[in-house]
C-alpha cells in the first residue's frame, strides 16, 4: 500500500512541471535570447518625437500614429513604403535606386514619368517646355509666337508636299515658331536643328498620297 502513494505522488510531481497548454501574452524585454513563435498583435506604445541620430532599423510610433525608421542615415523618417516624405515634399522611395522610375495614376504600366488615365484639374500654372509633336502641351508664349510670331518679328508661311512624309527648312535667320501636317492624323515635329518642320509618313503611305508640311517661320 505504501509503495502504491509513493508512485502516485511522483507521477503528481512530475506533472506539476508540465505547463498547460493554454494562450498567453509574450513580454519583449531585453533578455536574450528573444522570444519566438507566431503572434498575432504587436502594440507599439506612442511617444514624442526622438532625437537623431538614431540606430539604423530602429523604429517607434509618434504621437500623431506615424511609424518612424531610422534609415542608414541614422536619421528618423516614415517608414519606408511606395512613397517617402522629405519636409513638405513626397516621392518615389525608390527614385535613387531607379531614376527611371515612372508614376501611374489608374495606370498600371506608365509610359512617362507621370501617366494619368482621366482629366487633370490644376489651379496654379502648368510649366512646359517647347512643344515638339502635334500633340505636346503649348504655353501662352508660343501659342502667341505661333500665330503672329514674337513682338517685332516677321513670319512667314514655308511649306512643302511629298508622298510618304517630308520636311520644310526656314530660311536664312528664320526660326521654326511652328508648324504642321496634312492630313493632321500624321506626326510631326520640329527638325532636329530646330530649324524647320517635319512630318511622317505610315507603312502605307505609298497608297495615301501626298502630305503637306507647313513651317512658321520667324525672324
Amino acid at each position: 500500500m505504501n509503495y502504491l502513494a509513493f508512485l502516485l505522488c511522483s507521477a503528481g510531481f512530475l506533472l506539476s512541471g508540465i505547463p498547460a497548454a493554454s494562450a498567453g501574452t509574450t513580454t519583449l524585454t531585453t533578455y536574450y535570447p528573444a522570444p519566438a513563435g507566431n503572434y498575432q498583435q504587436l502594440r507599439i506604445v506612442p511617444q514624442d518625437a526622438l532625437s537623431n541620430p538614431c540606430k539604423t532599423g530602429t523604429l517607434y510610433v509618434d504621437n500623431n500614429g506615424n511609424i518612424q525608421y531610422c534609415d542608414n542615415s541614422t536619421t528618423w523618417g516614415n517608414l519606408p513604403g511606395a512613397w517617402k516624405q522629405n519636409g513638405n515634399n513626397i516621392y518615389p522611395t525608390d527614385t535613387s535606386i531607379n531614376p527611371n522610375l515612372n508614376v501611374g495614376i489608374g495606370v498600371t504600366n506608365p509610359s512617362a514619368k507621370l501617366e494619368v488615365a482621366g482629366d487633370i484639374k490644376a489651379s496654379g500654372n502648368i510649366t512646359a517646355a517647347a512643344p515638339t509633336l502635334d500633340n505636346h502641351v503649348a504655353t501662352k508664349a508660343y501659342v502667341d509666337a505661333a500665330a503672329s510670331g514674337p513682338g517685332g518679328w516677321t513670319c512667314t508661311i514655308r511649306s512643302a508636299s511629298q508622298i510618304c512624309g517630308t520636311s520644310v527648312a526656314c530660311q536664312g535667320n528664320e526660326k521654326a515658331i511652328s508648324g504642321g501636317c496634312s492630313p493632321a492624323s500624321k506626326p510631326g515635329g520640329l527638325t532636329s536643328n530646330g530649324q524647320g518642320w517635319m512630318c511622317e509618313g505610315g507603312s502605307q503611305c505609298s497608297f495615301e498620297g501626298p502630305i503637306t508640311v507647313s513651317a512658321n517661320c520667324c525672324k
